[in-house]
């Protein structure tokens, strides 16, 4: 008696977490899709750069110097998936060209300059701050990464090794309307990473490189238990 008692009870577990497992996934599958997309990049380090005059505001502007001459490119790769109509979880692959010089900077007697290729696939979750429902959907990036990088600086003749760090991903972007399965996305965001050796060079402060990339993603849904009425509007 106590194990037939035993025995339906372990089968009204099983049913139950089915059940919620299948709930789970019903409610997480709501909305995949893949994307493609090119944008641009800038390196904020220890090459380049003007140092700033105003004491309290140094440690930013030294590091913030954009060099319109140093901007390089990227693409990127991957799916996102949206369990709720104001949260979506991103997982890319993303080939990353960076460069920089001494020219127009405090050092530029110094003649450094560098390119560097890094390979960062990244984890990210996106904050809306308005129902997607609306169309036109800002959100903000939050989220990290895991990079391998190998640079090449102008006092090399070979290429240097593959190194490995990570990042800290912060930005914001925006989600365009659309009446199709095709979406589109502008996204800015700064990648803080964990390494002062992306240009290079170790500094004496060794402080940590930043690089930043603007974004625009072609977004296919391959899948959705939403719909679309006359509008292009998801409800």
């Amino acid at each position: 008696m106590h194990l037939r008692s035993f025995t339906t009870g372990i089968l009204l577990c099983l049913v139950v977490a089915l059940q919620g497992q299948s709930q789970l996934v019903r409610n997480f599958y709501k909305d995949i899709q893949l994307f493609g997309g090119v944008g641009t990049t800038s390196y904020f380090g220890d090459v380049g750069g003007k140092d700033s005059k105003i004491v309290g505001a140094r440690a930013v502007f030294d590091n913030l110097d954009i060099d319109l001459w140093q901007v390089r490119s990227m693409v990127t790769a991957g799916i996102r998936i949206n369990p709720f109509k104001n949260t979506a979880f991103t997982f890319q692959l993303s080939p990353v060209y960076l460069s920089g010089n001494d020219q127009r900077s405090n050092y530029e007697s110094r003649g450094y300059s560098f390119n560097t290729w890094v390979v960062e696939g990244s984890f990210l979750m996106e904050f809306y701050f308005a129902d997607r429902i609306t169309g036109l959907a800002p959100y903000a990036i939050a989220g990290g990464s895991a990079m391998v990088y190998s640079f090449k600086n102008n006092t090399m003749l070979e290429q240097s090794q593959w190194y490995s760090g990570n990042s800290v991903i912060f930005g914001l972007g925006t989600r365009f309307p659309s009446k199709t399965r095709f979406i589109h996305s502008l996204d800015a965001s700064f990648h803080f990473t964990t390494t002062d050796f992306l240009d290079g060079m170790n500094s004496a402060k060794n402080s940590k490189d930043i690089f930043f990339v603007l974004c625009y993603k072609v977004h296919f849904q391959l899948y959705t238990s939403w719909y679309y009425d006359h509008k292009g509007l998801i409800r």
